[in-house]
């Protein structure tokens, strides 16, 4: 999630240096969480399905924004 936050900024020009590294452990949430929350994409890499960069998605999605 920091990783993706910062790519984010990045992309959109944005101050980096707002965004914090934190952990699950130090939130005060209610609700329990699992520690990995990812999703995984092996089942749709054996189609004719091409994943895009995260970078790059965010770079369409700022193009797309301006119009």
């Amino acid at each position: 999630k920091y990783t993706f936050a910062k790519k984010v900024a990045k992309v959109f020009r944005l101050d980096e240096n707002l965004i914090n590294m934190a952990s699950i452990e130090s939130a005060k949430n209610k609700t329990k969480r699992p520690k990995d929350l990812s999703l995984s994409s092996v089942k749709i890499r054996g189609e004719s399905f091409r994943l895009n960069d995260v970078e790059e998605d965010l770079k369409i999605m700022k193009a797309e924004k301006v119009k």
